[in-house]
């Protein structure tokens, strides 16, 4: 008896060996869980920053397209502005150009009047000197 008194009590103390050894293991299994969870809210928290800096990113991306589809419409519209500006250019000067071929032809046409004039009225003098 005294033989399995002593083999129990051999037993116990394993047993509470292998109690306190499996408490240390919770406990550090705890303390890593606590660990694991502070780092996961800290992935989390990153996750969020990270998705808040891709929608920000994103509505940026939207207004600079916007931006860059406007300035493209008020380039072309610049563009057919000049054009247009441009050909009413080269009208203005083909119409200058027009007019001054006129005047030329008019001041010619008034050169040969006034000496047509000045030789009808040198005619009309020497009839007159001669009456």
């Amino acid at each position: 008896m005294e033989r399995k008194s002593k083999s129990l009590e051999a037993k116990l103390v394993e047993l509470r060996l292998k109690a306190d050894n499996q408490f240390r293991q919770v406990q550090e299994l705890t303390v890593t869980k606590s660990r694991l969870q502070t780092e996961s809210n800290g992935f989390a928290q990153q996750l969020e920053e990270i998705e808040s800096q891709i929608s920000a990113a994103s509505r940026l991306k939207t207004q600079y397209t916007s931006q860059a589809e406007e300035l493209k419409r008020a380039v072309a519209d610049e563009a057919r502005e000049r054009h247009s500006l441009n050909n009413f250019s080269k009208n203005l000067q083909h119409e200058l150009d027009q007019l001054h071929e006129t005047l030329e032809e008019e001041i010619a046409g008034k050169s040969d009047l006034q000496r047509q004039l000045a030789r009808e009225q040198a005619e009309v003098q020497q009839v007159n000197s001669n009456e």
